[in-house]
């Protein structure tokens, strides 16, 4: 999975809180596939073998519709994933969230909340 996506140059910052919760906060990051794919390795590697509840914290996003999307969709995302949350600040990022949100059809549980 990872091959097929470059380390990005800047990471979001990727944490498991006391709930159990693993957040990954992008600030003014763009959110690209390579993200999502490498932020999963990270997952995977702070709870080998957990499935947990993720929320993205975020502003933009490029490709929702197409790479963004087909990463998450993919087993390596959805097998260690049991919900995920899109928090955004802005109107037009609560709408590319739900975008997103609504593409992920093999996820049991999701949200996007506007600050």
């Amino acid at each position: 999975m990872l091959k097929d996506y470059p380390y990005p140059s800047e990471m979001p910052e990727i944490f498991i809180d006391d709930n159990g919760i693993v957040n990954v906060i992008f600030g003014t990051l763009m959110v690209t596939a390579a993200h999502v794919a490498h932020t999963v390795a990270v997952q995977r590697k702070l709870a080998p073998g957990k499935k947990l509840p993720i929320m993205i914290v975020g502003e933009a996003a490029l490709d929702v519709h197409g790479a963004i999307s087909k990463v998450g969709n993919t087993e390596w995302v959805t097998e260690v994933t049991t919900a995920l949350a899109v928090v955004t600040q802005s109107k037009i990022s609560r709408v590319m969230g739900k975008v997103f949100i609504s593409l992920q059809k093999k996820l049991i549980s999701h949200q996007v909340i506007r600050l």
